[in-house]
C-alpha cells in the first residue's frame, strides 16, 4: 500500500495528486482538510504494515502517533520517503532527530551533501529531481500559442528587517552586507559557502552546532533578498527591450510602479491553471532557487508541454539538457544576452519549436508518477 499526505499547501497537494495517478497500487491519501482525515489516519494506522510505503513532501505528518506516544510510521515499520523540495536548512528540527525508517530526498545534489555534512545522523539521504507534469488533454500547436514569455512565481517580498546574531561583528550585519555582495556577483555560489568565506576571512571558527545556527538564521533571508532582485533585474531588462511578459504571481511591485505596457502581472493561479497556461505558452522563464545543483518543476512542465524553457543554470541542468538544442540557458551576469536569445526565438517559430519538440523529447518520463516509480523501485540513480 502506498499512503500520501496533502492539505497543507496547494502546490505539494497538486506534486501528491500527480504522483496518485500512477495506477496499478492500492493508495490511501490522507487530506489533513478532509472531514474524514482523522477516520482516514485510523484506517492508514489498521492497513500499514512493513510493507507500506509512505510518501510526504516537507515533513507533512512524519510527526503523527500512537495512542501511547510511540510515532505511527516507526510504530508500523513503514518505508518513509520524506521528499524536502526546500532547502533542508528549513527542516532542521527533522534532520536533528531523524526517524529511524525515513529517508530523505532533496531535489538538489548540494542538499544531499549539504545534509550528509551537518546532519550524518540522517542515514538515508537520496537526490531525485522534481517532476512535471504533461497535459493530455490541450495541445495548441507551437506557432498558434497566445503568449510570447511566460513566468509563474512570485518575486518574494522585500525584507527590510534582518535577524540580529550578536555574537558576530555588528550584530551580524556585515556578514549579511558580505554575503549579499557575494551573492550578487556570483550566482553559482551557496548561502552556506559564502558564509563560511566571511568567518574564514574574519578568523572566526564557530563549532559544527554554532556554524548550523548561522546558517540557520541566515540561509532563507538571504536567499529571498538575492532572488528578488535577481528576478527584478531581469524582468526589468525583458521590460526595457519590449519583450511582452506574463507574469502570474505576488509581490511583484517594484515592477508595477513601473507601469510597463508590455508586462502584465496577474493573480496567482493553481498549479493545474499554470499547466493550462504553459500549453499556450511559447516560451517558459525559469528563475532557480537557490539550487545550484538541482531542478525545479517549472523546466520539466515547460518541456513535457512542449513550451521552451528558460532557465538559469545549474550543474544538473547542464549535465542532462543542452543549450539551443532542448533548453535555453541565461546567465544573470548576461541579461542583455537573455532579451536577445527571447527576441531571436520569437521571431524565428521554426527554429524554436525544433526545441521546443527537443525539450519534450529530452524531458522524457519525467512527470511525478515517474519519480514515484522511482521511489517504488528505490532508483535513485536512472532519471531525466
Amino acid at each position: 500500500m502506498l499512503i500520501f499526505f496533502k492539505g497543507y499547501l496547494e502546490t505539494l497537494d497538486y506534486f501528491t495528486d500527480c504522483m496518485a495517478e500512477l495506477s496499478g497500487f492500492d493508495m490511501l491519501i490522507l487530506d489533513v482538510k478532509a472531514d474524514t482525515y482523522k477516520r482516514d489516519v485510523q484506517t492508514a494506522i489498521e492497513r500499514a504494515d512493513k510493507d507500506t510505503i509512505v510518501v510526504c513532501f516537507n515533513n507533512a505528518d512524519i510527526t503523527l502517533t500512537c495512542p501511547d506516544g510511540v510515532n505511527l510510521w516507526e510504530a508500523k515499520g513503514v518505508k518513509l520517503y520524506n521528499i524536502m523540495v526546500d532547502h533542508p536548512i528549513s527542516f532542521m528540527k527533522y534532520l536533528e532527530k531523524p526517524l529511524p525508517n525515513m529517508s530523505v530526498i532533496t531535489v538538489d545534489k548540494s542538499h544531499k551533501n549539504f545534509i550528509g555534512k551537518y546532519f550524518p545522523q540522517v542515514k538515508n539521504v537520496h537526490f531525485l529531481p522534481h517532476g512535471g507534469k504533461k497535459n493530455n488533454h490541450v495541445h495548441i500547436p507551437y506557432n498558434k500559442r497566445e503568449i510570447d514569455v511566460l513566468y509563474i512565481g512570485s518575486c518574494q517580498a522585500d525584507i527590510e528587517e534582518y535577524p540580529l546574531i550578536k555574537y558576530l561583528p555588528e550584530n551580524g550585519r556585515e556578514l549579511y552586507i558580505y554575503v549579499y555582495e557575494k551573492l550578487y556577483h556570483n550566482h553559482s555560489l551557496e548561502v552556506a559557502d559564502a558564509i563560511r568565506l566571511y568567518l574564514e576571512e574574519k578568523q572566526i571558527f564557530p563549532n559544527e552546532d554554532k556554524l548550523v545556527e548561522i546558517i540557520f538564521n541566515l540561509h532563507c533571508t538571504m536567499e529571498r533578498t538575492i532572488r528578488r532582485w535577481y528576478k527584478l533585474d531581469a524582468i526589468r531588462v525583458l521590460a526595457e527591450n519590449g519583450i511582452r511578459v506574463e507574469i502570474y504571481g505576488e509581490q511583484w511591485d517594484e515592477i508595477e510602479k513601473k507601469h510597463y505596457t508590455n508586462i502584465s502581472i496577474h493573480k496567482r493561479v493553481s498549479s493545474q491553471e499554470c499547466v493550462d497556461l504553459v500549453c499556450n505558452s511559447k516560451l517558459v522563464l525559469n528563475f532557480m532557487p537557490w539550487f545550484k545543483d538541482g531542478s525545479h518543476e517549472r523546466i520539466y512542465i515547460a518541456m513535457l508541454n512542449e513550451a521552451i524553457c528558460i532557465s538559469d543554470r545549474s550543474k544538473y541542468l547542464e549535465e542532462k539538457f543542452t543549450h539551443g538544442k532542448d533548453i535555453v540557458f541565461f546567465d544573470y551576469g548576461d541579461l542583455q544576452g537573455l532579451a536577445e536569445d527571447i527576441k531571436y526565438l520569437l521571431a524565428n517559430d521554426d527554429i524554436a519549436q525544433q526545441i521546443a519538440a527537443a525539450g519534450c523529447l529530452s524531458a522524457g518520463n519525467s512527470e511525478w508518477k515517474n519519480r514515484l516509480i522511482n521511489i517504488i523501485n528505490e532508483d535513485f540513480e536512472n532519471f531525466v
